[in-house]
């Protein structure tokens, strides 16, 4: 059993070492690289040591189940020395799993995802989000100008006075809301953007060889699972699904072709063009924001809502099918 173990530990070294997923010292690094430090920060060493302490410690007990005769506790060695090889054979696997699939979606999506997905995120922010919302408080800030002009016919003791452009308050009340709107989706925006980076430094860096080294502990087995399904959900599935948004908007969203309505429908009849002749050129200038606003909804809401349930379904049934005990002849 002893060169089993030493057998299957080289061999995951080999495996490591082999499918080239270990970062390089110094950038740029490539996609889905396990940072060097899991071999120069004492990660491996930590795992070795793991390794030896719960043998030590299964062997302690099987010694004091012959001592005491307690079955129970020899079975319950067993079985747990068998999830250790079941450990150690995971881990392998999922090495060189995750090579492959790291390659495979490289190549369908043509960069790094990470690079991909910064790259939508930022042109969504300041490009069009925050655009978006700098417009709107201009045409705000317009139409409030231009509702408070006060028109004096004849001496302002006897003469009449009226706002002609009031009616103007109530589009820059619109404008106000979309311009709220916008800031907000930008501030979401942008947490997802950083919420990227710090996946990208800190996935599998730390929590993929911390969930490795739990995952060797009977008692923290379930949350080793979690983290490695954890590590593996955001660092690969999650950048994939901005990759997936990118791909909706370019195929799908210019498809959709919404045109203006004329001006004559906002002119209906003199009197509203005499009352205020602002009025056709504001609405016009709120329709195209709202109309841009149309395009930016579905990619600053829906699709991100999508990448959470996609990402943390994938965790739940990884972290599930991680944590199972594998027994023995069953």
């Amino acid at each position: 059993m002893k060169i089993s173990y030493i057998l299957i530990i080289l061999f995951l070294l080999c495996t490591v070492r082999a499918a080239g997923i270990v970062c390089p010292a110094t950038p740029p690094y490539p996609p889905c690289c396990v940072s060097s430090e899991f071999w120069s920060g004492g990660w491996i060493y930590l795992v070795f040591i793991s390794i030896t302490l719960v043998i030590l410690l299964l062997s302690v007990v099987y010694m004091l189940s012959k001592i005491f005769v307690k079955h129970e506790w020899e079975i319950w060695v067993k079985d747990e020395m068998y999830q250790i090889l079941i450990s150690v054979v995971i881990i392998s696997t999922l090495i060189i799993v995750l090579s492959i699939i790291c390659e495979v979606f490289t190549t369908l999506a043509g960069n790094d995802p990470f690079l991909i997905a910064h790259n939508y995120l930022n042109s969504l922010i300041w490009d069009k989000t925050l655009n978006m919302a700098t417009n709107a408080f201009q045409y705000s800030v317009l139409c409030q100008l231009l509702a408070a002009f006060r028109l004096q016919i004849g001496p302002v003791s006897l003469g009449v006075g009226y706002n002609q452009q009031a009616g103007l308050r109530a589009v820059a009340v619109c404008f106000d809301f979309i311009y709220t709107f916008c800031a907000g989706i930008s501030a979401s925006l942008m947490v997802q953007d950083i919420g990227l980076s710090i996946i990208q430094a800190f996935a599998f860096r730390i929590m993929l060889p911390l969930g490795i080294i739990f995952r060797i502990f009977p008692f923290l087995r379930k949350a080793g699972a979690f983290l490695i399904a954890l590590s593996l959900g955001l660092y690969i599935v999650y950048p994939l699904c901005f990759v997936m948004n990118k791909m909706i908007v370019d195929s799908v969203l210019p498809e959709i072709q919404l045109s203006l309505p004329p001006l004559e429908t906002y002119v209906e009849t003199f009197l509203t063009a005499i009352i205020s002749p602002f009025m056709p050129i504001a609405l016009m200038g709120l329709y195209t924001v709202m109309n841009q606003v149309a395009f930016l909804i579905p990619q600053a809401l829906f699709l991100p809502t999508l990448n959470l349930v996609i990402t943390f379904t994938f965790i739940k049934n990884a972290a599930r099918v991680l944590s199972q005990n594998f027994g023995e002849g069953y």
